[in-house]
């Protein structure tokens, strides 16, 4: 009889074989050796008695699954033999030769082995493991390799064009990257970055390079941004913003014609610093080149203004010529403790006090006193025609930046040249234009001189006095030694110098 199995090792049939007992028709359980009947489909079987085989239906019936009943009972000793066949159906299969396409699932608990192109549609579930690159069909010289552990590149036209690192570092142009995005390249195609703001046109608006970290809170903030904004239909500038008070704003800005503005926030530090420590023949300041080529007319080179932008002053230029207005110069110079707490910034005299040296100083380096730095130690003139005037106070400078040592040293500004105010009285009467200014008997306030005596600045407005109160008088800064004019005025100097 022709069968078709599951395979020989398995079996494709069973045989059970029983000895009757008298008068036996049910057989079932272990047979002759041991094996226990069981079958699928009483149609795949064949029951013979004696050799003979029976007829299904008229000779016996098989219905359980593990039971066959004869029709008519058996004699002692007969054997009765039950061939039990595999039911097999042919799956759905794919042609080994011919090839197919599976509809369905297809798990493999072993390796796939795949010569040629693969085709895949629906994505890739779970892992996927390449023992070094992936390539481009139709381009071989584009891939993505892993050309070491933890490392990924990336190749056209057969060279690598970027790779990330085991550090997480990116580099474009490189392999040997030590931050987190390096751009190498040979000209400026090979080393720009573009940044492109496809929103309809509109002033202030542009790409932004965002800089961003956690704040105390661990929350992630904006610390600073640089803009690229238009400010006209085709003109652009950058904005740098930082980050002060919960919020970036700007505080920088270059526009289309190279101006460059710097807005500061309130402080005690200036809003520029230009910083080149080295030594005096390879470290320089600023400079300012501005004006006409030849120096001709008045050229601006710097311009001094107030916070709301009222002119306070310039230094210009004409045909060689520097010129400094309104100008006044100052000596920093320092107070008696007794007079100001050194940690206060309040002012330590009304403005236009006259101060005398009492004492010199000098400021210190590296332990030592600097060879120029001459400061001087000051207080409220004490003594009318005082040889020892400087000038008059003008304002503190305690928690000023102008220097480190402010509020440790006590110092304030002193003003000797230049425009300003000297706080006089009426000692020696009213004051007209172009009088000498000395200091008077009482401390701190100056007076016209009258006599030969040093004098420290010449009054540039007329003041009557209605009484003893002193008044600021304007006068023009400077230490010079007083001669009455008049040949009389000069004998009574004399005498009574």
């Amino acid at each position: 009889m022709a069968y078709i199995g599951k395979s020989p090792s398995r079996g494709v049939r069973n045989r059970f074989q029983y000895q009757a007992t008298a008068s036996q028709t049910s057989f079932s359980g272990a047979d002759a050796n041991g094996l226990t009947l069981t079958y699928t489909d009483s149609l795949y079987m064949d029951v013979y008695q004696n050799g003979i085989l029976l007829v299904p239906g008229d000779d016996y019936t098989a219905t359980t699954g593990t039971t066959v009943v004869l029709v008519q009972a058996a004699s002692v000793d007969d054997i009765v033999e039950m061939v039990v066949y595999d039911v097999f159906s042919v799956p759905d299969a794919v042609s080994q030769s011919a090839g197919g396409t599976f509809s369905g699932n297809v798990t493999m608990a072993g390796t796939l082995g795949v010569t040629g192109a693969t085709t895949l549609t629906g994505g890739i579930s779970g892992d996927l493991t390449i023992p070094d690159k992936i390539v481009h069909d139709g381009d071989t010289n584009t891939t993505i390799r892993f050309p070491s552990a933890d490392t990924i590149s990336f190749e056209t036209s057969g060279s690598e064009a970027m790779r990330i690192d085991s550090s997480g570092n990116v580099g474009i142009g490189t392999t040997s990257m030590t931050t987190g995005l390096e751009l190498h390249g040979t000209d400026d195609n090979g080393c720009t970055i573009k940044l492109r703001d496809l929103s309809d046109f509109a002033t202030e608006t542009g790409p932004t390079i965002a800089f961003q970290g956690k704040d105390n809170t661990e929350s992630i903030k904006n610390f600073a941004q640089i803009r690229g904004v238009s400010n006209s239909s085709n003109n652009g500038q950058l904005i740098f913003d930082t980050r002060t008070g919960g919020a970036t704003a700007e505080k920088m800005r270059l526009n289309n014609n190279g101006q460059l503005s710097i807005t500061a926030n309130a402080g005690s530090a200036f809003g520029l610093t230009v910083h080149n420590d080295r030594n005096n023949s390879d470290a320089y300041g600023v400079l300012v080149k501005t004006g006409a080529d030849n120096a001709s007319g008045t050229n601006f080179a710097i311009s001094f203004q107030d916070g709301d932008g009222g002119s306070q002053g310039a230094i210009t230029f004409s045909s060689g010529t520097v010129s400094y207005g309104a100008f006044t110069a100052f000596h920093p110079c320092i107070i008696p403790d007794a007079d100001n707490d050194k940690n206060s910034t309040a002012n330590a005299y009304p403005y236009g006090t006259l101060l005398e040296i009492t004492s010199l100083s000098y400021t210190q380096k590296d332990g030592a006193n600097t060879e120029r730095g001459i400061l001087y130690n000051v207080q409220k003139s004490s003594s009318a025609k005082s040889k020892a005037v400087i000038g008059a106070y003008s304002s503190s400078m305690n928690g000023s930046p102008s220097d480190n040592d402010t509020t440790e040293t006590n110092k304030h500004q002193v003003s000797i040249l230049g425009d300003g105010h000297i706080l006089c009285n009426n000692e020696n009467g009213n004051i007209a234009v172009g009088d000498y200014i000395c200091t008077s008997s009482t401390s701190g306030e100056g007076m016209k001189a009258t006599s030969i005596c040093a004098t420290i600045g010449i009054a540039r407005e007329a003041v009557t006095f209605t009484n003893s109160t002193a008044v600021l008088v304007a006068v023009e800064y400077g230490y010079r030694q007083f001669i009455p004019e008049d040949i009389e005025a000069r004998i009574t100097a004399l005498e009574n110098a």
